[in-house]
């Protein structure tokens, strides 16, 4: 008849063979499965914050396939994963933003393909262009989607005492301000001339501790207006802020949180 046939080669779970329930019930978890990009900020001067908050939601996501795209430069000791196969992929379902000044170009292109999600950015376009827009920082109807770290997650509830006794000082993963040297030289000296008797413990950026530990055992927490502040409360302990910038200057202010702006 002079037709001619060839072969096409498709992705091996497009060519799922389906004869026994537990086949089908894979066809409908591949059919759901989805492509989900992460674009991350990390770096001395934007902090961790956007790191643990993707690394989070990712362990929640695992199900899908995933992707990042790391902004900045990464800090040491952070793992961030990346697939080397993603570039040679078709564009992503969703691309989640976790950084501030998303470009332009950016959320066009992925709009293009997919659903863009937007986190803590509060430019014009972003509020414009992002299919979600979460900020628990600067709006109080997002503050219920504060994601925390796991160790400060289902903590029992504090017993405060009438007296404290330990102050804890930490300002976050980077501290580009270096509030923490500055509060360690100025305001440490002054405490303890004042309030003698008390165990003043400071952490330094990338000292690996458990601040869900450190913060349930400290009767008090100096720290800045970021996501540590959460942190803080989480814990149900008191907490002493100080903004590193502007920005943080404009973040909720919550209960049991003295600022000084």
């Amino acid at each position: 008849s002079g037709k001619t046939t060839a072969t096409m080669q498709i992705p091996s779970r497009e060519a799922l063979d389906i004869d026994t329930p537990d086949d089908l019930l894979l066809a409908e978890r591949l059919v759901a499965l989805r492509r989900i990009h992460f674009v991350v900020a990390v770096g001395h001067e934007v902090g961790t914050g956007h790191y643990h908050r993707c690394r989070h939601l990712a362990r929640v996501l695992g199900h899908h396939e995933l992707s990042w795209e790391v902004v900045g430069n990464q800090p040491r000791g952070l793992e961030m994963p990346v697939s080397a196969e993603w570039f040679d992929t078709p564009p992503a379902d969703v691309t989640i933003f976790d950084r501030l000044e998303v470009p332009l170009a950016d959320l066009l292109d992925a709009g293009k393909h997919g659903k863009v999600v937007v986190l803590e950015d509060e430019g014009a376009e972003s509020g414009r262009l992002a299919d979600l827009r979460v900020n628990e920082m600067l709006d109080p109807a997002d503050l219920r989607y504060a994601v925390l770290r796991e160790e400060f997650c289902c903590l029992p509830p504090r017993e405060h005492v009438e007296r404290g006794r330990r102050i804890l000082v930490t300002f976050g993963g980077s501290d580009p301000a270096n509030l923490t040297g500055r509060v360690q030289s100025d305001l440490v000296p002054e405490a303890v001339r004042r309030i003698p008797g008390w165990d003043i413990q400071v952490i330094r950026p990338g000292t690996s501790a458990s601040m869900a530990r450190e913060m349930r055992a400290a009767d008090l927490v100096i720290t800045g207006q970021g996501r540590t502040v959460m942190e803080a409360a989480a814990c149900g302990t008191p907490c002493i802020s100080i903004s590193a910038n502007e920005r943080e200057a404009r973040h909720l202010r919550i209960p049991g949180v003295a600022y000084l702006g």
